[in-house]
């Protein structure tokens, strides 16, 4: 069994469901978060130790713990089921914009504060952690995670150099996994235990996308 090791969080165990609080309708969405994201999770399991191959929606319900049905209800197939259990904890999209607001000063420490920030959420270092091992493990997925993580997130920021910026883009995607790899997988305790201001201050400027 493969397990991920992330800062006390695993998506191989269950995750308890979120207390029942407030009217029926907020329980019911919240209720319908909990069932999802352990679907999810028996999907990463299931991959983590067998390949995409060895995903089926029978055993990831079983393991799950609902019947087939809501898994086709909520991801229509096993594309879909694969899809969502492969999707980064965040979206480039919306936090991208925000970063340019500012401008490029410091552009590169804001960047390392803002992933940090999002990243150290529950919730996002678990499907982070899996991505990484999902890479590690598999040739085809390095690949894959590289592309998600250069041309998704990086490239778009260094693309406001006019010059080198593939280069400056690939330059900071290898500084910003060799980060995310030492602080929510290995957990280099140094880095485990830094702040998120003191690691932004000192990678930051690393990325040489200022």
């Amino acid at each position: 069994m493969v397990d991920l090791g992330n800062k006390g969080v695993s998506v191989l165990k269950q995750q308890a469901p979120p207390k029942k609080r407030g009217s029926s309708s907020q329980r019911t969405v919240l209720e319908q978060h909990s069932r999802r994201e352990e679907i999810i999770n028996a999907t990463r399991y299931q991959m983590l130790n067998g390949g995409t191959d060895a995903v089926t929606i029978r055993g990831v319900a079983s393991r799950a713990g609902v019947d087939p049905a809501l898994v086709y209800h909520y991801f229509d197939s096993k594309e879909g089921l694969l899809l969502a259990s492969q999707r980064l904890p965040f979206d480039p999209h919306a936090i991208i914009p925000t970063l340019l607001e500012s401008g490029r000063s410091n552009l590169g420490t804001r960047l390392i504060r803002t992933l940090l920030t999002v990243l150290d959420s529950s919730e996002a270092m678990a499907p982070m952690s899996f991505l990484f091992r999902m890479a590690f493990a598999n040739p085809g997925w390095e690949e894959n995670f590289k592309d998600m993580v250069i041309v998704s997130f990086v490239k778009p920021i260094a693309e406001l150099h006019s010059e080198d910026a593939e280069l400056r883009a690939s330059a900071a995607a290898v500084t910003i996994v060799g980060l995310i790899w030492a602080r929510y997988v290995n957990r280099i305790p140094s880095i485990d235990h830094a702040s998120v201001e003191s690691l932004s201050s000192i990678f930051g400027p690393i990325l040489g996308i200022d």
